[in-house]
């Protein structure tokens, strides 16, 4: 089989599919990820602190959000830049915006480290 593009993968994670397959439903909830793919049996947590990946991605991308809220608000209420409404819609942001990105952390992370290391036998699993 051939590998997938680094794009067709990002576009799978974007989908919250399987990063090597493409295959739906890789979550039971929208916190808790099959250990394996049900259709390829890829094992997504490759190795102990896997997942730290995934958090760097979920930071950054809340942080982004929040600095893209930050910057246009200023720039649309200047000169009276509504300091305390900022405030808390950056609150809400912080809060909420992890939440919300965790499965397209986790999938992401995944399908760029699958582009940089490419699958092992050692990476399937054949039991469910």
């Amino acid at each position: 089989m051939q590998r997938p593009s680094v794009f067709r993968r990002l576009g799978w994670a974007l989908g919250i599919r399987c990063p090597n397959c493409g295959r739906r439903k890789i979550f039971k909830r929208w916190f808790r990820m099959d250990k394996q793919c049900g259709n390829c049996h890829l094992i997504f947590e490759r190795m102990p602190g896997y997942w730290v990946g995934a958090m760097i991605i979920n930071f950054a991308v809340t942080a982004g959000a929040f600095l893209l809220m930050l910057i246009v608000g200023m720039v649309v209420t200047w000169p009276d830049v509504p300091w305390t409404t900022l405030t808390f819609v950056g609150l809400a942001i912080g809060a909420l915006m992890p939440v919300v990105a965790f499965p397209w952390s986790r999938t992401i992370f995944a399908a760029l480290e699958l582009a940089v290391r490419p699958t092992e036998p050692g990476d399937f699993a054949l039991d469910d």
